[in-house]
């Protein structure tokens, strides 16, 4: 049996070690209409924004559920543009402990605790860590406007310019000059 390659912490938002990719996820939720939004960035250890992508979803039960589903699509991007070495981070602390226990989960969202746990392992190396709101705004932003404008999309080297303002807060509070 595979020895588990998968680190759960809870930490302030830093950049992330050499060779590290950070990928951080959030998701938005429509209880009435039982949608949800995720939001995901993938910057490198210097807060240069690699990726960011939303993508919308249909009958999810509860906003738990859709925070899983947004794990879930964050290390599946990871996995898509093939990052060896990554921090998945999440301000859930709840689905974050999900990602650390080896037992098995009984609750409603099983088949996705179930898939980051195997995908998870598919990475050199992988530590889920979590991430207060203030420090996963970005994410949450695209998260958010996402439902609310029904929109999808996935950019390289990009972020839509309605985030770009707390990219660049997370820029200055680092010590990095802004770029934009």
């Amino acid at each position: 049996m595979r020895k588990s390659n998968t680190i759960v912490e809870e930490t302030w938002w830093k950049v992330s070690q050499a060779h590290t990719v950070k990928i951080n996820f959030d998701a938005a939720y429509n209880k009435k209409e039982s949608k949800s939004s995720s939001g995901i960035t993938i910057r490198n250890g210097y807060v240069k924004v690699l990726h960011s992508k939303v993508s919308l979803h249909e009958n999810i039960p509860t906003s738990f559920a859709a925070k899983v589903v947004a794990c879930l699509q964050a290390v599946e991007l990871g996995f898509f543009v093939n990052l060896p070495m990554v921090e998945i981070e999440g301000d859930s602390l709840t689905v974050i402990r999900k990602m650390k226990g080896d037992r098995e989960d009984k609750s409603e969202i099983r088949p996705c605790i179930t898939d980051i746990r195997s995908m998870s392992k598919r990475f050199e190396k992988c530590v889920f860590k979590h991430a207060l709101r203030q420090e996963n705004k970005s994410t949450h932003i695209l998260a958010t406007k996402g439902l609310k404008r029904q929109e999808e999309f996935y950019l390289s080297n990009a972020i839509p310019g309605y985030a770009e303002q707390s990219v660049e807060i997370n820029e200055r509070m680092l010590g990095f000059p802004v770029t934009g």
